[in-house]
């Protein structure tokens, strides 16, 4: 149960950096004069970064009880 938390922390930390990844593109469409209309591509990070958080936090998990949840959570 405390992977699928991961799994919905990971997905919240990947709308943030899809959000900052918008902004910083129409900060530079701005300063260049151009209309801000930037995007973000989602494909290699939805998949990528859950998986990455659950294997972090499994691997620290082997080395000590719930030390994996601690750390990959905070």
């Amino acid at each position: 149960m405390l992977y699928l938390g991961l799994v919905v922390l990971s997905l919240i930390s990947c709308g943030v950096g899809f959000a900052l990844e918008v902004a910083t593109g129409n900060i530079g469409h701005i300063k260049n004069g151009r209309e801000p209309n930037a995007g973000a591509a989602i494909l290699p990070t939805i998949p990528l970064v859950p998986v990455a958080y659950v294997l972090a936090a499994w691997g620290l998990n082997t080395l000590h009880h719930n030390l994996g949840y601690i750390v990959v959570s905070a």
